[in-house]
């Protein structure tokens, strides 16, 4: 989803969905192909919103105003350099398989992180 699409993000989010976006993100001078979680945060928005250009900020922002932001939401950015209209990089085509495999590598790991520590905090059968 994408543009004008962001918009309908928080029509098909519910209060107790778990969310990750995954999205090129420009970091700098980092590697193309990091991976990187985003504090959802400490997104900036553009300036206004427009129905032809909306960002994941704003798609987030419209969320929180009409009442349907998530229950988690994780933004996951993958670093890319080349922002203009057309066709992904080659050197980010051909990783594509592999990032997707980190990606959702990361979030096993934290779901079982989750898992774990949900485990530390249940009670025990006392004496």
């Amino acid at each position: 989803i994408s543009g004008a699409k962001n918009a309908v993000l928080p029509m098909l989010w519910e209060p107790d969905d778990d969310v990750v976006i995954v999205d090129a993100s420009y970091s700098g001078s980092g590697p193309v192909g990091q991976i990187h979680e985003i504090d959802p945060d400490q997104l900036v928005s553009s300036i206004g919103m427009s129905t032809h250009g909306v960002n994941v900020a704003d798609a987030i922002q419209l969320a929180r105003r009409l009442g349907r932001s998530p229950a988690r939401l994780r933004i996951v950015g993958i670093s890319a350099h080349d922002f203009h209209p057309g066709p992904m990089s080659r050197q980010m085509h051909r990783r594509v398989d592999a990032l997707a495999d980190e990606v959702l590598s990361l979030l096993e790991l934290e779901r079982n992180d989750a898992h774990d520590d949900a485990d530390a905090v249940s009670p025990s059968g006392g004496d």
